[in-house]
């Protein structure tokens, strides 16, 4: 998955990238800069990802989590849902932090999360977890809390 935020992002948008980017494996981070959207969905072709997340921001604080969805042949679509998020609290990450390897997905929404990341969940040796609930998402990394939000789960336009 490659993960992205806005052109001009708050700091706090640049954590939760960060901290997605160090819990979910093989995922890849990726500054937007100045650069248009098609060029970043482009490169999450070439890379063979499925899926861009992007972090989108509004009144200075990461507001959702929208997901596209990159088929073979590089044509992408919205995925079926986003991920609004009300209230942001950030832990700090680990110092000296290294990418997961593992990733465990639990909670009333992991099915919804995992097929909105796209990548494997482990039942046992996580590196991280997310913790998906109805109105809560956490991310834990390497045991640490990371990410706390209050979020919605909504349905994407079609």
């Amino acid at each position: 998955m490659l993960i992205t935020t806005g052109k001009r992002p708050p700091k706090n948008a640049r954590l939760l990238a960060k901290a997605l980017f160090l819990a979910v494996p093989h995922s890849c981070l990726e500054n937007r800069g100045k650069r248009p959207f098609y060029s970043l969905l482009s490169k999450a072709a070439k890379l063979r990802f499925k899926r861009v997340c992007s972090i989108h921001s509004q009144n200075g604080k990461p507001a959702s989590l929208s997901f596209l969805c990159i088929d073979g042949e590089g044509k992408w679509s919205w995925a079926p849902a986003r991920i609004k998020i009300s209230r942001l609290r950030l832990y700090g990450l680990p110092r000296k932090a290294r990418q997961s390897q593992r990733l465990r997905i639990k909670g009333a929404r992991a099915r919804l999360l995992r097929e909105l990341i796209k990548s494997p969940s482990t039942q046992h040796r996580e590196d991280s977890l997310i913790s998906a609930s109805s109105k809560r998402l956490e991310v834990f990394i390497h045991g640490k809390k990371a990410v706390e939000a209050e979020v919605e789960y909504e349905k994407q336009p079609a």
